[in-house]
Order: C-alpha cells, then sequence, then structure tokens
C-alpha cells in the first residue's frame, strides 16, 4: 500500500466487511445469491478491498452505479460478476461487452438504442442486461407489463442477453412494509411475465431485496439479494429488525489534535464568528475539513470523540481543519488521536446533520487515506 502523509485517515476492518457478508449468508440461505454494492467506492470504504473481501466470504456478485466503476474492478483483476445499476450510455455498448459488464436496462428506449448498436459488437461478442422494474421507486425502469414486454420484444435476435431483472423497494427501512409488500406483490407479476416470454426462464436472476429487506422481508429474496449500506455494519434506519442479523460496522474514521491554544472569554472562532467563547476556552485545532469530507452542516453542532470524552466542534468547519473545545479535557496534548466516526457516534453525527449515514461515508473524499485491517488489502 502506498504510504501516506496525513494525519487524518479512515480504518477499514476488512474482517467486519468479511462478518457482514456471512452474517447475511447465513441468513439468506445457500441457494440464494449474494450481490455486494460497491458502488460510490464502496460507500467510501475502497472498492477493490472491500471487492476482494467480500467476493473471498461467499458473495457471488458485485454491483456498482457506472460503467467506470465496473472497469475499475476488472482492471483489478475481479472477474466476478458485475451489474452497473445505472444507465449506462449505447454507444459504451462494446466497451462493456469486451469487459463482460452487465448493464441495466432502464426503459423500452434504452432497449432500442442497446439493440441498435449490435452491429458495432464484433461476430463473437455477446452482452448481457437485467431489466430494471419501476414498482414504485420512480426514478428509471419499465413502468408496466406491457413496456417489459416491448423491451423483451427490442432485444430479441440481437446479441442482448436478459439474464435478470429487478426492483428496487423505496420504503423498506420503515416500520409500515405496506409500500414495500406493495411493490413486491407487483414485482411477482412482472417476474412471472418475464419468465414466460424468455428463452432461458430458468436462468434468470430475479431480485428486490435490499439490505432492510434482507432484514424484515424474508419474502422479498427470490434468486438474489443486493447488500448496500449493511455490507458495511450500518443498519439501514433505526426501523428494521436489527436482532435478525448482527452487523459490524467497518470504518472508523480518526484525526490527530496538531495546535492547541488557550483564548479569552469573547474570542469568536473560524470563519464568520459564529461561535464566541463564553469563558476562558482550550481550542484544539484538527486536520480534517469539508474537503476531507466533514459535513459543513455539522459546525457548532457536532462533537468528536478524544480520550474517552466528547468534544464540540465549534465554529465553521473549514475546507482543510476544524475547532473543537477541549476545555474539560486539561490532559489533552498535540498528537492525540481524535474519533470523528465509529459505532457510537455515526448514526448520532447523521441525525445532527440532517443526513443519512450513508451520505457521511461516501463524503469521505479521496485525499483521506484508507488504512486496512483485519484481511485482504488489494
Amino acid at each position: 500500500m502506498q504510504k501516506t502523509y496525513r494525519d487524518t485517515w479512515a480504518e477499514v476492518d476488512l474482517g467486519a466487511i468479511a462478518h457482514n457478508v456471512e452474517a447475511v449468508r447465513q441468513r439468506i440461505g445457500t441457494k440464494v445469491k449474494l450481490m455486494a454494492v460497491v458502488k460510490a467506492n464502496a460507500y467510501g470504504h475502497g472498492a477493490i478491498p472491500v471487492a476482494t473481501t467480500a467476493l473471498a466470504s461467499g458473495a457471488n456478485a458485485l454491483a456498482v452505479a457506472t460503467l467506470d466503476e465496473a472497469l475499475a474492478l476488472r482492471q483489478a483483476d475481479i472477474q466476478a460478476p458485475i451489474l452497473v445499476f445505472g444507465y449506462v450510455n449505447p454507444e459504451y455498448l462494446a466497451v462493456a461487452a469486451e469487459n463482460r459488464i452487465i448493464l441495466t436496462v432502464i426503459s423500452v428506449d434504452h432497449a432500442r438504442a442497446l439493440a441498435a448498436q449490435d452491429g458495432q459488437l464484433q461476430a463473437s461478442t455477446a452482452y448481457q442486461v437485467h431489466l430494471k422494474l419501476d414498482t414504485g421507486m420512480s426514478r428509471i425502469g419499465v413502468q408496466s407489463v406491457t413496456e417489459l414486454e416491448q423491451a423483451v420484444a427490442a432485444l430479441a435476435g440481437t446479441r442482448g442477453r436478459i439474464v435478470g431483472a429487478y426492483t428496487h423497494l423505496a420504503r423498506a427501512d420503515e416500520l409500515d412494509k405496506t409500500s414495500a409488500r406493495q411493490q413486491l406483490a407487483l414485482a411477482r407479476v412482472w417476474f412471472q411475465r418475464l419468465r414466460e416470454i424468455v428463452p432461458n426462464p430458468a436462468q434468470l436472476t430475479l431480485h428486490a431485496a435490499n439490505s432492510a429487506a434482507v432484514l424484515d422481508l424474508a419474502d422479498s429474496y427470490f434468486s438474489m439479494v443486493r447488500l448496500g449500506i449493511s455490507l458495511y455494519g450500518v443498519y439501514p434506519s433505526a426501523q428494521v429488525d436489527r436482532s435478525a442479523v448482527y452487523l459490524r460496522q467497518a470504518l472508523r474514521l480518526y484525526t490527530r489534535v496538531v495546535h492547541l491554544k488557550q483564548v479569552p472569554p469573547g474570542t469568536p472562532v473560524s470563519y464568520g464568528g459564529t461561535f464566541v467563547t463564553a469563558q476562558t476556552t482550550r481550542l484544539a485545532t484538527l486536520p480534517i475539513g469539508y474537503a476531507d469530507g466533514l459535513m459543513l452542516k455539522l459546525s457548532n453542532r457536532g462533537f468528536v470523540t478524544l480520550a474517552n470524552r466528547r468534544c464540540p466542534i465549534v465554529g465553521r468547519i473549514c475546507m482543510d481543519q476544524t475547532l473543537v473545545d477541549v476545555t474539560a479535557l486539561p490532559g489533552v496534548q498535540v498528537g492525540d488521536r481524535v474519533t470523528l466516526y465509529d459505532s457510537d457516534s455515526l448514526n448520532e453525527l447523521a441525525e445532527l446533520a440532517e443526513t443519512i449515514p450513508y451520505v457521511l461515508l461516501c463524503a469521505i473524499s479521496e485525499r483521506v487515506p484508507r488504512v486496512y485491517t483485519g484481511g485482504l488489502s488489494r
């Protein structure tokens, strides 16, 4: 691993990734495939180490959001099936086909556009697709059985092979599963119709379950489940059944104290003077800021943990630095390790930032070194 020179880093426990895959495998059984979702640099954890670990621990396939993300995995010599969730321009079909990347067909027009590119492929080249079914998310996907039939017809006789179909549950992480069950009921009807009109129905991989559904909706498993946020040891919400699977959070974000100073009452702190000290205050400067992914929204409301004690973030978070009040910890010294995200703080900080843990993790920028423990670190 390349040596880095920062006092801010994210520690990723690949042993936790392995544990989470194995724990979910135990829940879903051996007949259901498991797809590890490693888009957005594996939710900030590092796509290649996470993908390698997940596959070694029992995952059958990988999912990403873009063709570039898929190609990066292939360039790392990862040979497992890779599905691109998002739209891929048909102009890039040859690249996807040559690298055995499975594409998502997002609409009838998309299917027709892919079919129109058939002549650009080498004679021996075929490609695989999954049909996306919009059963209630309203983002992408065919919107009816009729559109499903039209998409299948558009690809008939081409080098495109429909090897799967899927939908995405918009509200599976809520206590009330009414919406999720309505989507699943619709998906079952559409899946059945797909089986009736494709030449290889027994080979179709059908999937609907995201992390929340893995925990709460066993009847959503179909052929495969998709493990996203829970691959990383984070529960999708506070409303899912956390007793269903014990998860281990994989990432911790750390920094160090690089400067200490004492300031008198009435001292404005950071840009805009949004915090003014009410008493003599000891401030610690941390070498992390919003360019590293620390949410600006945590200014004057977030906290860090130092010597097992929470210290408030004071003043506006800067691009590269953050100030915290360590007055209550007279023993703090330059060089002391500071915890920003761990299993005790991530969800609470997400609430304080008025967002979700996914956002905090995905926001950790490339300039924050990842340090891998507990397993493979390719």
